[in-house]
């Protein structure tokens, strides 16, 4: 036992009853492998961000959002930030103005056009998909280390 991990569990029952040590052969490599979870996740994770943005821009099209001119369609290829685990997208404000009022509606003249739940409902097979797959990713990753 080198890398400073217990190999064993100990179990201790009720009632002064005695406890037993069960040693579990491997246990140092996965907390090993365990503690570098963050960068082994991070990349895979990012990868499913990243892909998931570009699913949601996918279903940003003539059939989830009103359509007069295009723009408000668009403009969602404007509205797109990604960072470090993170990702953003919607109408480009700049591109289309507008967009709020069609979505939310104004008081008495337009009706809400919430376009942006059509979006990622459509969308949302596909990124549940992207993290799962992230998840299977991470997890063979990590047991490639132990």
């Amino acid at each position: 036992m080198t890398s400073g991990f217990c190999n064993a569990i100990s179990v201790r029952f009720f009632f002064d009853m005695p406890s037993v040590q069960v040693e579990i052969e491997g246990l140092d490599r996965l907390m090993g492998a365990m503690r570098d979870y963050p960068q082994i996740s991070r990349p895979r994770l990012q990868d499913a961000v990243v892909a998931s943005a570009a699913e949601v821009h996918r279903h940003a099209t003539r059939e989830n959002v009103p359509w007069r001119t295009g723009n408000l369609v668009q403009s969602f290829g404007q509205g797109i930030m990604i960072g470090e685990l993170y990702a953003s997208i919607g109408p480009n404000a700049k591109m289309a103005p507008y967009a709020i009022f069609v979505h939310e509606g104004t008081d008495r003249i337009k009706r809400p056009n919430k376009f942006m739940p059509r979006i990622a409902d459509a969308a949302q097979p596909q990124v549940k998909e992207f993290f799962m797959k992230a998840l299977e990713n991470i997890t063979r990753d990590i047991a490639k280390k132990v």
